[in-house]
């Protein structure tokens, strides 16, 4: 069985894109079935910190293992401008223009309800996450506030120290496909989820959705960092509605 703080590894492959909406996408990857990511998503930050898998400077290890690509750090300056065209793209795919940082990144999604519902509700979070990400970051239950009621009741709450452990010695105990279903359904608690949206961790943002089918549909996002971590787009995307959403890899 592979190292838990094994780092996620990235493959790098040119390629013309099947869609110019969609800009370049410069880079794939594959993460280890291994890595327990939706850790992050039932567990408060600072636990996680606390059980080695946030990272941090105390822990350059933790899970899952970021190596910024670009030429320069992602400095606020940086965060401003992309928060400031996402909105733009948010609004319209009018204001697409080309990709920043690292290119586009697709996932193939899937809903029972109509792809159409799933995006619109996944852009009305985002929209309240960019409100409010340039000045003081509120408290959680600013957010539970701020935030559509539906996406906050489909949060899980957040697990103590003890289930935590429990859960985590549980998810240990699990066949490489098991932890993938696990990974598929579990439910992200928001201060977790909230976490990942921070301006110190957050480096993807929403590029545009296509509809393939009336319940198949295909999301880009702009990477600022690779590899870069995606489960929060993920549950955002679950949350609204879709009941599969896999990285084209």
């Amino acid at each position: 069985r592979r190292p838990l703080n094994r780092p996620v590894q990235a493959t790098e492959i040119p390629e013309e894109p099947s869609s110019t909406r969609f800009g370049q996408v410069l880079f794939r990857s594959i993460s280890p079935r291994n890595t327990p990511t939706l850790l992050f998503g039932s567990t408060s930050p600072k636990l996680l910190i606390s059980l080695g898998f946030v990272r941090n400077k105390s822990n350059p290890c933790g899970e899952p293992s970021f190596k910024v690509q670009d030429k320069r750090a992602f400095d606020m300056l940086d965060f401003t401008s992309a928060i400031q065209r996402e909105s733009l793209r948010l609004q319209s795919a009018a204001h697409l223009g080309l990709p920043k940082g690292m290119g586009t990144v697709r996932f193939a999604c899937h809903a029972p309800c109509t792809a159409a519902e799933v995006v619109e509700k996944a852009k009305a979070v985002l929209r309240v996450i960019n409100e409010q990400s340039l000045g003081s970051w509120p408290s959680d239950a600013d957010w539970g506030r701020l935030l559509p009621s539906w996406f906050v009741e489909r949060c899980e709450p957040v697990k103590s120290e003890a289930e935590s452990q429990a859960w985590l010695a549980w998810w240990r105990g699990l066949s490489d496909d098991q932890m993938a279903d696990v990974e598929r359904n579990q439910a992200w608690t928001l201060d977790g989820w909230l976490y990942s949206l921070t301006p110190d961790q957050r480096r993807w943002f929403w590029w545009d959705a296509v509809p393939l089918t009336e319940h198949d549909f295909v999301v880009a996002v702009e990477a600022h960092e690779w590899p870069f971590p995606s489960g929060a787009l993920g549950w955002l995307l679950r949350a609204s509605g879709a009941d599969r959403v896999e990285a084209e890899v």
